[in-house]
């Protein structure tokens, strides 16, 4: 029993061979969508370029700036949301076959924007925690990468201002969902 346990966590360590090196360096940019009909319909859409860094063999730490766009609603009534997000993340590489990695990747984002509600502009910020479960890099050269990502959960509290009784509060909003938003893009190698 020991030696398969022993062969199991020597063919785990193996995975990861001949990935990424320390002090690899990209630029890139990503895109995505999602789209849901529940009871109201949820349209988003979000782009956003990144800089990152390996820090040791297979462990990237990335910095990024996005924005996100969402229209949640019906057609009489609806709420529209600009989002910009800025923060780190942190991923893992881990070999699946010539050129192909799988990436989960966690990461913690300072979000601000704005909503627009029956006509009123309200300001927003807060943060946002994401772990991305399913993401995969594919490397057909030294220089260049894509990736795509399926799905994730992300987690966040955004605080709304608003006035009762001529005093001004904050409205938190606390939310955490597994989401199906899917996501690509291309990054750079140097």
């Amino acid at each position: 029993m020991r030696k398969i346990i022993l062969l199991g966590f020597c063919l785990l360590l193996s995975l990861g061979l001949d990935a990424q090196k320390k002090g690899d360096f990209y630029v890139g940019a990503s895109g995505g969508a999602s789209f849901t009909n529940s009871s109201a319909i949820t349209f988003g859409a979000a782009a956003s370029v990144e800089v990152g860094y390996f820090v040791f063999k297979n462990w990237r730490l990335s910095a990024s700036a996005g924005y996100s766009f969402q229209k949640v609603g019906t057609r009489e009534e609806s709420s529209i949301g600009h989002v910009l997000l800025l923060g780190p993340s942190v991923s893992y590489y881990v070999k699946l076959a010539d050129g192909l990695y799988y990436t989960p990747e966690v990461g913690g984002y300072y979000a601000m924007g704005w909503n627009v509600q029956q006509g009123v502009n309200v300001n927003v910020h807060g943060y946002e925690l994401g772990l991305s479960l399913f993401a995969l890099e594919f490397r057909p050269s030294e220089k260049l990468g894509f990736r795509l990502s399926v799905a994730g959960i992300t987690a966040g509290e955004m605080v709304t201002p608003a006035k009762e009784g001529g005093n001004w509060m904050g409205i938190q909003n606390l939310d955490a969902v597994f989401n199906t938003s899917s996501s690509a893009g291309v990054l750079f190698y140097f």
